[in-house]
């Protein structure tokens, strides 16, 4: 494979010619990115000065980006060039790094064009495809097409960011990742940013020697250190405090760090993934994340979806949580509640989902069949899909009186269960707030739930 430079930097260019040639690929010297389509080149490292030469880079980016694609093209701009960088960005590129880069990150890129073009292993495929159909449950176009992105960050070497709601399986994939990867004979460290407190992150994740500080009898391995050569997991990066950050990008450009106490650098030897519920392009406009780090950490992006943009997965998944969690029998879904689980919302997402089914299983005696009164309160007093459909609706040719008696129940339905679930099935709380009897809320409530099991199975 060929890969293109552009650049009148002669030292620089010989920096990325050397990294080409040790990466086993041909380095070709290019007068513009033009030559790259004419001659075919899938991935370009393009560097010009700022103005005119930058211009004309921005346009020929600009022009490339229609409906049948270029290469892919690594941007150089000075360090510190923000500007530059954005302009780069929207305009089409691939990636911009801080010129020079160091050989990490063209390794990175090399890996990254290359995992996107190279032909597929068969062994990594079926290795692929089993590690889905026991543990990344789901065959919806949307979780397929971030499965795939999964499988392409494993073969590269470039930085991920995986980005998605709470629950929706970041950990498993990075997890994935790195068995996938080539660095699975080596560990995957994780750690979380937000459950480790701000004053101990540095020492946690960077290490200590004995005496930095008081208390540091003994030297501590960071996580950085602890990876040898495997995987490093920043979970929940979007809530790593400002001071972190600023460590944080030192140590992905320059691959090496200190403990703390120590005068020696350490070097950084293995890949990092990070993940995050937070929306850190929003964040870094607001100012709470570097976009500079931003740059570094999100080299290959994956966005996983929501539980509810994939809703043909849910009887997959409950079939697969269901094996998992039944005690070694076979536990079985009413169609109740069945119904209520297929329709429900899920702001926990997947992990929302599984937690539902253990709960189910274990209120439920062994051989027993899963009815509606097993399910956590959510389900059956505020679920949108299961009460949604308990509005009012009143069957021809009622009387008044009759009319008047079924809007009751509905009203029972929707208001006793959900004051029932907001006091934690405190029923004297509820029947309080009601402004009725106790042994009345409890009667009209159990009619209530009656009444849901009726619904569902029409």
């Amino acid at each position: 494979m060929k890969i293109g430079v552009v650049t009148q930097d002669e030292q620089l260019a010989a920096v990325i010619q050397r990294e080409i040639d040790l990466q086993g690929y041909d380095a070709v010297r290019l007068r513009d990115l033009r030559a790259s389509v004419q001659e075919e080149i899938p991935l370009v490292f393009a560097q010009v000065e700022a103005g005119p030469g930058f211009a004309r880079l921005i346009h020929e980016l600009a022009a490339m980006a229609g409906p049948a694609g270029g290469p892919g093209v690594v941007v150089l701009v000075p360090a510190g060039a923000l500007a530059m960088l954005r302009r780069a960005k929207a305009a089409g590129a691939t990636d911009v790094l801080f010129s020079p880069p160091d050989r990490d990150e063209i390794q990175a890129e090399i890996l990254a064009a290359t995992s996107r073009t190279g032909p597929l292993d068969l062994a990594e495929r079926a290795r692929f495809e089993e590690i889905c159909r026991k543990e990344l449950i789901g065959m919806s176009p949307v979780f397929r097409r971030s499965l795939e992105d999964m499988r392409l960050a494993a073969r590269s070497e470039a930085n991920v960011l995986l980005t998605g709601e709470t629950g929706t399986g970041k950990e498993g994939f990075a997890r994935t990742i790195h068995r996938l990867s080539r660095r699975c004979g080596n560990p995957l460290v994780a750690v979380n940013v937000m459950e480790i407190p701000a004053t101990l992150l540095e020492g946690e994740l960077f290490g200590y020697q004995r005496g930095a500080f008081t208390g540091a009898e003994r030297d501590h391995l960071g996580r950085f250190e602890e990876v040898h050569g495997g995987t490093l997991l920043l979970d929940e990066i979007g809530h790593a405090p400002a001071e972190l950050q600023v460590k944080l990008l030192r140590v992905i450009e320059q691959r090496e760090f200190r403990r703390l106490g120590a005068s020696r650098p350490v070097r950084f030897e293995g890949r990092l993934i990070s993940a995050t519920s937070v929306n850190l392009e929003e964040a870094a406009n607001e100012g709470r994340f570097r976009r500079d780090l931003l740059g570094r950490v999100n080299q290959f992006h994956i966005k996983l979806p929501p539980l509810r943009e994939r809703r043909d997965d849910i009887p997959l998944l409950l079939g697969h949580f269901l094996r998992k969690h039944s005690r070694g029998t076979t536990a079985e879904l009413g169609p109740s509640a069945r119904k209520l689980l297929e329709r429900f919302d899920y702001p926990g997402n997947v992990r929302q989902l599984e937690n539902a089914v253990i709960e189910a299983v274990a209120r439920c005696a062994a051989g027993e069949t899963i009815l509606p009164r097993h399910l956590p309160e959510e389900f059956t007093a505020t679920s949108r899909a299961g009460l949604a459909e308990l509005t009012i609706r009143l069957p021809e040719k009622l009387g008044y009186r009759e009319a008047r008696e079924e809007a009751q129940c509905a009203v029972d339905r929707l208001y006793l269960l959900a004051l029932d679930s907001k006091h934690s099935g405190n029923q004297t709380r509820a029947a309080k707030e009601a402004g009725i009897d106790p042994d009345t809320f409890a009667a009209r409530l159990a009619k209530a739930r009656e009444r849901i099991e009726e619904v569902a199975d029409d």
